[in-house]
């Protein structure tokens, strides 16, 4: 799940409430597409990062990406991309691939594992 790491600069994105698909998870990447909110593709820039679950009425709480911020997130390789590596998103746009060639660039690989021993990375949508 996509996480704040830091920010650049010292204000918070608002949270904003926008209607969505029913299986958005926690902390998933997703795009804004005729006014509903669905899962970003793999190798696409996500408008908003969802923070928290569905509201009976139909609307997700969800923060809009901006280039400001930097996210950690699991990186679903072994051994994650090298800093300045632009990375694909997991299927379930809730963490990055180690392939080249997506919207998330990498800044570093955190100390610290998942529990499934894979690494931690932080970066930025471009």
């Amino acid at each position: 799940m996509f996480t704040v790491y830091k920010r650049d600069v010292a204000d918070v994105e608002p949270t904003v409430y926008l209607p969505g698909a029913a299986s958005l998870a926690l902390g998933s990447a997703a795009a804004l597409t005729s006014g509903s909110l669905a899962k970003v593709g793999t190798s696409a820039k996500p408008d908003y990062i969802i923070l928290g679950a569905q509201r009976a009425d139909g609307t997700y709480p969800a923060a809009r990406v901006q280039a400001t911020t930097v996210y950690a997130a699991p990186c679903s390789a072994a051994s994650a991309a090298a800093a300045g590596t632009k990375v694909t998103l997991d299927a379930d746009a809730l963490g990055v691939t180690a392939t080249s060639g997506g919207a998330f660039t990498v800044e570093g690989v955190l100390d610290e594992t998942q529990p499934d021993g894979k690494p931690i990375v932080t970066g930025r949508f471009a």
